[in-house]
Order: C-alpha cells, then structure tokens, then sequence
C-alpha cells in the first residue's frame, strides 16, 4: 500500500551482499528415446538394448538425470490415451520434440541415429533443450557394424555430450544466476507486491546443488512474510482507529482539544505508512464545517507557532486630541470631569480577539487556557470566530504581547471608540440595542444568550471602522483603576502606577443597563477575575 511501511525491515532486506557464483552445475533432466536404425541392418532386440546402454552410459556420466525407461513409456502412452499426441513413438521435428519433453518433465531430450555405408556405421546423438527449443549439444561415433562394435560408439558419444552439455550449456548455473537477479528485482517492489518477493526468492532457494543463495532466499523469504503479517495487523489497527475518530470527531459532548490530540496521534502513528494527509479522510466525518476547518488549521505544520506580529485586521488611529469623560445628568462619577487628552498616533484591533487567534496562542504555549465553565466559549465547538472570553487581565495581557502588540490604554480604548466628536456610542448618539450592539434587551446576547462573532453588528461600528466596541465581551485595559478621575489636559496618559484592580470597557452581552453601555462608561474587576464577559481587543 505505502511504500514506507515498516522501513527497518525494508532497509534490512535492501542491505544483501551480492554474491559470487561458482561453478555450480544443475544434473539437468534427460529423456532418451529409442535410437533409430535408418540403415535397417539391425534388428529392434539389438536396438532396444543399444538404447538401454545409452541410458545407462548418459547416467554413470553423472552429469545427467535419466529419467527411467518405464516411467518415460507410460507417461508417453498416457499421453497418447489423452490425445495430446496421436503417437510420440516416432517423433520427429520440434513440434513434436518440444511437446514430448514437456510432457515427461524433461529438461532435454536425447535423439540418437544409426547409420551405415557398406561394414562402416555411425552413430550420431543430438541434445535438445526444452527450454531453449534448440540444439545444445551433439557428436558423433563411427563404429564396425557390428552390435559389439556400437558399444565403443555409444561411450564416446556419451563421453562427447557430457563435456559439451556440462559446459556451454549449464541449467543450474542459467536458473541461479537468472532466479537470483529476479528476485533481487522483485525486492525492490516488494512494499508493493510482497508475495511476488515471496515467490521469487523461494524459487532460489528450491534449487538443491550446490546453491550459494539458499541460506539468504530462505531468509528474505521470512521476512518478507514477516512484512506481509505485520501489514495486515497495521491495516487493522488503522481501520479501527478510523472507526473510532469517525465516532469522536462530530461528539459534541468532547472537547476540541481532545478531537485534535487524537487527531495528531493518529497522524503521527500513521504518516510514514499512509501519507501525510491521511487524516483527511476521516474529517469527512465532521459535518460541521466551521469545526472542521478548525481542526484543519491545528493540523497544519507549525499551527500552534504561526506568526505572532500580525498588524493584520489593525486600525491607524492618527495623532490628536479628544475629549475624554463626561459632564452632566447620568454621568457616572467616576467619568467626571471631562477632559482633553492628546494621543499620539496608534495602532488598534478593528476586532475582538476571537477564539481562534487565542487557541494559537495557547498551542504556541505562550497563553493559559481560558476558563472553562457555564457560557464560556472555550469548550464550544463552533465558536472558532467568536470573541475569546473568561480570561484574566494577565491572559490579555500575555497575548498581546505573544502578538508583539500590548492592551491599549483606557484613553486609546476611549478615543478609538469615540472619536473626535465626543459621540456617547460608536455610532453616535441612538440608545444602544441589537441593532447596533450584542448586548441584553430582555434575553442575553440578542435573544442568542451567547456572544455573536467578531465580525457582527456593522453599523454599531466606531467613528474609526471598529466592531463591537459596545457589548459581545467587556474589554481589558492596560490601566488600574482609580476612581479620582483625572482632570486637566494630559498627553498620551497611562492611569495609576498601581491598584487593586484593572479597568474594562464597553459593556457585554450580558449588559442591559445603558450607562454602562456609553462609550465614556468604566468598570473594574480585580486582575485574575476570568467571567463570560470579560476579553480581548490589543493595540500596538
């Protein structure tokens, strides 16, 4: 299937030393047939038993199997019974010879003839390979024309083929040498066709005579058999932990952090077999799209290190002065007296720091875990693209700067939401509701009893392009607070140097009361409060 499977065994069966062939000679398999007399002087006694000695001859050579007489004729008249040849008793030509070896299991067939000019005879024999459908040997012997006077003719000619088929022609040395780099071939497939590796290497290792593989073809076999078994329990390993991912992954009931460390376990135990994407194919499984997406993104190389110093989704709020606070009926004391501030020019966040941005940073293992209770969003599956909320003023403060940037001071939060207008709200001076603000009127978070994504309520945005800067999560500062308002012309201020608590802005979506709703309006927590309305929004 892959080709990386289990790589020590495939480094181990790629390491074979090459070996030396020696002179390693196969007995090759010879049928002989009945010598024919063309000279007609000798009767079919003198012939039969002339053929008898061949055999016999050819065998004590012990360069040659002969098969026996009696097997050799009853194969052949089975053969005729069965119709493969209407007669193999005076077979002549190859497409007669060939057949016949093939049907007695011979590697040669040995053909002899007599014949004689007035008292001088010869005897003359021919090999022939089945294998190789040619003549591999032959020679030749004169003799008196006498049956005594054969016997000195059939030695020399037995003599002659046993030099001549021994040594041009040797079907050991031919099936070592080719079976050998036939199996070293299949090797370099055997990832792929293991049982083709099998075969090969068990076709070397059945050769008997003098084999210099066998020991190693033995071997190579087992392991590759190895391979095949430990394939197959992979193979089973990974369609069960298909099964189970396919269960987990849609489970609303489990966590997101859960589904991705078993998403990244599955993947690390099987890349190297199945590919490095293999993973994508049980996220089919995830019928939500925005949580797939999510589980996408935490799979891809260096997720959890992607670039902290993004100024993307940053708005430039120019250098100038504004008025901060407010006077009057339903000014809060503590927003009193106003006064104008000078900023020098800064960056700040056109959105809320949703839970996506900040789950990269808790990867990253620069920022805690939110919190974790009743209307965080922490757990929930879907809310990748909503506000990251139920952190501390130290979780805000850490992200910032895991971003390069840092919380804005409560004069930028106030200028960035207000303008240069003193306008109450971001969009001006209607009374804040759903149409403009994710906030409480009569249900928590416009009937949703959740915060919206970072991206909703357009039209509540601020003179200079913000979302939300009234409502979805109350946002952290870099100030302490102090209820002794500041009074006077200040420039670029930064609040008390220290305090018991930290200043949020802007309202939530659990707010309903309007004052607390006013782009002036403050409130304050201690720093390590984490509550489903409290987060995020960074400056630079």
């Amino acid at each position: 299937m892959r080709k990386a499977l289990f790589a020590v065994v495939v480094v181990a069966l790629a390491l074979v030393p090459v070996m030396t062939l020696t002179a390693a000679k196969k007995k090759p398999k010879v049928a002989v047939m009945e010598i024919e007399d063309r000279s007609k002087k000798f009767d079919a006694d003198t012939m039969a038993n002339a053929t008898d000695i061949f055999r016999s001859e050819l065998s004590a050579s012990q360069r040659f199997v002969v098969i026996d007489k009696t097997s050799q004729q009853a194969k052949m008249k089975e053969a005729i019974k069965a119709g493969k040849k209407e007669s193999f008793e005076k077979c002549q030509g190859r497409n007669c010879e060939i057949p016949l070896g093939q049907t007695l299991a011979a590697d040669n067939i040995l053909k002899a003839t007599v014949s004689c000019l007035g008292k001088r005879c010869t005897l003359a024999a021919e090999m022939i390979s089945i294998a190789k459908e040619a003549t591999v040997a032959g020679a030749t012997g004169e003799f008196d024309g006498t049956p005594e006077g054969m016997l000195p003719a059939i030695k020399k000619v037995v003599r002659e083929m046993a030099e001549t088929a021994g040594g041009d022609y040797n079907v050991e040395e031919l099936d070592v040498k080719t079976l050998y780099e036939q199996a070293m071939e299949a090797d370099k497939n055997g990832t792929d066709e293991p049982e083709k590796a099998i075969e090969a290497w068990k076709k070397v290792e059945e050769i008997d005579s003098n084999n210099p593989y066998k020991t190693l073809a033995k071997t190579k076999a087992r392991e590759w058999q190895t391979y095949i078994n430990q394939k197959a329990e992979l193979e089973k390993a990974h369609d069960e932990d298909v099964g189970k991912l396919i269960m987990l992954l849609p489970d609303m009931s489990v966590g997101f952090e859960a589904k991705k460390k078993a998403l990244l376990a599955f993947k690390e135990k099987y890349a190297k077999v199945y590919g490095e994407n293999d993973y994508q194919t049980v996220l089919m499984a995830v019928a939500d799209q925005k949580l797939r997406q999510r589980l996408e993104k935490a799979m891809l190389p260096g997720a959890a290190d992607e670039a902290a110093n993004s100024d993307a989704d940053m708005v430039t709020v120019p250098a100038g002065a504004f008025t901060m606070g407010c006077k009057g009926d339903g000014c809060p004391k503590d927003a009193q007296p106003p006064h104008k501030v000078y900023l020098a020019e800064y960056k700040i966040d056109k959105y809320e720091v949703s839970q996506e941005k900040y789950r990269a940073c808790v990867d990253a293992g620069k920022c805690p875990a939110p919190a974790d209770f009743k209307d965080c969003n922490w757990a929930a599956q879907t809310r990748e693209d909503h506000p990251v909320n139920c952190v501390a003023w130290k979780d805000a403060d850490a992200f910032c700067k895991w971003q390069g940037k840092r919380l804005p001071t409560e004069a930028e939060w106030e200028k960035a939401a207000r303008g240069e207008k003193n306008l109450v709200y971001p969009w001006g001076e209607q009374t804040a509701e759903c149409r403009y603000a994710v906030i409480d009127m009569g249900t928590p978070g416009c009937q949703k009893n959740s915060t919206h994504e970072i991206k909703a309520k357009d039209r509540g945005q601020s003179p200079y392009g913000l979302f939300n800067m009234i409502g979805n999560v109350a946002e952290w500062v870099a100030d302490w607070y102090d209820d002794d308002y500041p009074s006077g012309d200040l420039k670029n201020p930064t609040g008390p140097k220290s305090g018991k608590e930290r200043i949020l802005r802007g309202g939530s979506w659990k707010s309903s009361v309007q004052e607390k709703l006013k782009g002036y309006s403050r409130e304050k927590a201690t720093p390590g409060t984490k509550t489903p309305e409290t987060g995020i929004r960074c400056a630079k």
